[in-house]
């Protein structure tokens, strides 16, 4: 039972070293290291899965610019129309309570 706990917990303790370190790099704008990089064919940015989780390289390009460039760590079952939905969404908030800070 204890050798079963010691792995268990060994196994915990790499997946959480792999994941914030992702995280980390995925706040400032860089590549996963602990990730494998998956190819998107309809959209443009990049996807990489790790274990139990993925980031996706969010590019949002209109008239040549680029609009948004971030990386974005979800679990695993998340689809890119939901990050992107989920994005949209929270730019809407941000800009209405702009706003309404504005005009008090």
């Amino acid at each position: 039972m204890k050798r079963r706990m010691k792995i268990i917990s060994i196994f915990l303790f790499i997946w959480l070293v792999c994941l914030s370190t992702d995280l980390f790099l995925a706040q400032r704008h860089q590549a996963p290291v602990f990730c494998v990089e998956m190819t998107m064919d309809e959209v443009d940015g990049k996807r990489y899965v790790g274990l139990f989780y993925q980031v996706y390289h969010v590019l949002v390009i209109e008239e040549d610019a680029v609009e948004v460039d971030l990386y974005v760590v979800v679990p695993w079952f998340y689809r890119y129309d939901d990050v992107v939905r989920e994005m949209e969404i929270s730019l809407l908030f941000y800009l209405s309570i702009s706003i309404m800070m504005i005009s008090i």
